[in-house]
């Protein structure tokens, strides 16, 4: 078993994930079949919890959290799923995570052993496993007692500790606990950060409760907590899950500011490490991220190609959040093609997906941004034709998906902007001026307060071309005539090589 074990442990530092699997697993058959019932538990458990670390690196984690569950109760750490029978276990445990946090004064002191290390690795990975596939059983049944059972130590003495710690308050985050998180993030007075894969931890949570709360968007000395030694330290580390998922945040924010030639540079380095792992999870973040930034630059037959070499690669792995912005992502592109027929049956494929699973507000907000286009597209059509029949029907639906689209921005700030102006788009096409005008001010005041410039010129676009309109009651907006949001549209335009949306500033300008 010795032998096995150390070849298994080999060739999963090689990166071969399928060797390691295969001799895991051997070693685990061969080990029950000579002790059967007296096997030592420790041991089953050791080898379980590493046939999970192999199937977690394929991108297999659904298969890899039942491995991680069976390997933590041979440890005698027995996590609540999330059913209706374990609820009180869940109550409790959510009552002592707060506890730790609010109230520490009595926790974090305990002196860890090398034992509680490695189980404190296994914890960490288990919920990255089940996080993805199944947000909701992690959010509420996972994440507080991992917090509990981490409460117990001293943080600057338990390896792995400050990882897992800052890992699960990303996850708050993630879920749009915004208050828990920030509290969480306080807790960086009590922690020393040492070595590399501490600091990046800290760095990326603290950057990732940024993005998506839209707070402190404006460029740093690190541009926004992107350290490039770090994340390469990270790398060679062997940090692979956590780092490119983060350099994919990082990216957004580069697409949402328009620094797509950053951007570009930093899907080539998820690419190279995709390709060189080997790694189906970092495939799909490569291209979900290039077939954003395509959409953004309005490339559109690009961004359909790469999203759907993203939905292919999806269907290697348990990334089912990922696979509804794939599927939407395209869907918008379509609808801005003119093919809204197409991009009407993409999209039921991403609203079955929801339907049938928990869907965190990132990736929402591209299936409600994807839906908003398509009604609205419906709506402008009907309207245009005068087919006052089938008009009610898609105001209703309209207004429903436009309401859920800024609702949910408000949960993930990346998608702000754009809401606010397809919100005004909408009360522009019923009628109400004065609600479609305080939409577009605000889209305005957040595309500014966060340098957004994309979704930015394209609202001060869109406030032009409404305030030119014969039957508009509005002249100019905050002191500001069409033809000047016209001007600062295009310098926006022209600054992003945005050829597409110059193209539809010199249509309407033809048109006047």
């Amino acid at each position: 078993m010795a032998d096995d074990r150390w070849a298994g442990e080999e060739a999963q530092r090689s990166s071969a994930s399928s060797e390691a699997l295969h001799f895991y697993r051997e070693a685990l058959r061969l080990y029950l079949a000579k002790h059967g019932a007296a096997a030592d538990q420790e041991k089953v458990a050791h080898l379980e919890k590493n046939i999970a670390f192999a199937l977690f690196s394929k991108g297999e984690y659904l298969e890899s959290n039942d491995y991680y569950y069976r390997a933590l109760q041979h440890f005698k750490i027995d996590f609540p799923r999330y059913r209706a029978r374990d609820i009180h276990r869940i109550l409790w445990n959510w009552v002592s995570m707060l506890k730790s946090i609010y109230f520490p004064k009595y926790l974090w002191s305990g002196e860890p052993t090398d034992r509680d290390g490695d189980l404190c690795k296994t914890i960490q990975y288990m919920g990255m496993a089940l996080a993805v596939p199944n947000p909701r059983a992690f959010l509420i049944a996972y994440l507080p007692m991992s917090i509990k059972w981490l409460s117990k130590f001293n943080l600057r003495k338990i390896e792995n500790g400050v990882g897992l710690y800052f890992a699960f308050n990303c996850a708050l985050s993630w879920a749009s606990l915004f208050t828990l998180a920030e509290k969480i993030l306080q807790m960086k007075a009590k922690i020393e950060l040492i070595g590399p894969v501490e600091k990046m931890y800290y760095e990326t949570t603290k950057y990732h409760f940024n993005f998506l709360k839209g707070k402190a968007w404006e460029k740093g000395a690190q541009d926004f907590g992107y350290d490039e030694d770090l994340i390469d330290q990270n790398i060679a580390l062997g940090q692979i899950w956590w780092t490119t998922m983060m350099m994919q945040y990082y990216a957004m924010k580069k697409i949402e500011q328009g620094d797509f030639q950053d951007c570009k540079i930093l899907i080539q380095k998820i690419e190279r490490i995709g390709i060189q792992y080997d790694h189906p999870h970092v495939m799909v973040l490569k291209h979900e991220t290039e077939a954003r930034m395509n959409l953004k630059l309005r490339l559109f037959r690009k961004a359909i190609d790469e999203a759907d070499l993203g939905i292919s690669s999806a269907k290697k792995t348990d990334v089912t959040l990922m696979l509804v912005s794939l599927i939407s992502i395209k869907a918008s592109a379509l609808t801005l093609m003119g093919r809204v027929n197409e991009a009407l049956e993409t999209i039921k494929t991403a609203q079955r997906i929801y339907s049938q699973t928990d869907i965190i507000p990132y990736h929402l907000g591209d299936l409600f941004a994807a839906q908003t286009l398509i009604d609205m597209t419906l709506l402008g059509q009907a309207i245009k034709e005068g087919n006052n029949g089938g008009q009610s029907g898609l105001d209703r639906q309209a207004a429903k998906s436009t309401h859920k689209c800024l609702k949910n921005s408000k949960k993930a700030a990346c998608y702000l902007i754009e809401a606010l102006r397809m919100k005004g788009q909408y009360y522009r096409l019923t009628g109400d001026d004065r609600k479609a005008f305080t939409r577009w001010s605000k889209s305005i005041a957040e595309g500014e307060r966060l340098g957004a410039r994309p979704e930015l010129a394209r609202t001060y676009f869109e406030v032009g071309k409404r305030l030119l309109e014969p039957q508009s009651k509005y002249k100019e907006l905050n002191g500001i005539s069409a033809k000047e949001y016209f001007d600062k549209a295009e310098k926006l335009f022209r600054e992003m090589d945005l050829q597409w949306d110059l193209e539809q500033l010199e249509r309407v300008r033809l048109e006047l």
